[in-house]
């Protein structure tokens, strides 16, 4: 069995495109490791958008780009024709990719 996926996200750099097919087989060792039931009548979640995350590091760097590099990084992750960015999101406290260790509790108030 052939599953082809197809995005409908309009405007994702797809535009209802081809995008993926992948080759299921059958089940022969009675383990279903490729099962896809589907339930169209049933909704979860809604897909909001696809996103990234921005580090300390990575608005250093950004800093240090000059406008044409900057402007070419904002198309880049946020045009509809590239990447298609809709959500960015930031650590709290300091992580791997920070300039100095912090955290946002100190002496038992919340800064």
């Amino acid at each position: 069995m052939t599953l082809k996926y197809y995005t409908d996200m309009a405007g994702a750099g797809y535009d209802n495109k081809f995008f993926q097919t992948v080759q299921l087989h059958d089940d022969r060792s009675e383990v279903e490791t490729q099962v896809i039931n589907l339930y169209p009548e049933l909704t979860y979640e809604t897909f909001e958008g696809f996103g990234g995350a921005v580090t300390e590091a990575a608005g250093y760097v950004y800093l240090l780009m000059n406008e044409k590099q900057r402007k070419q990084v904002r198309e880049t992750y946020f045009a509809k024709d590239q990447m298609n960015y809709r959500l960015v999101r930031i650590h709290m406290d300091s992580c791997d990719f920070c300039m100095d260790t912090y955290w946002m509790k100190k002496a038992g108030r919340i800064m």
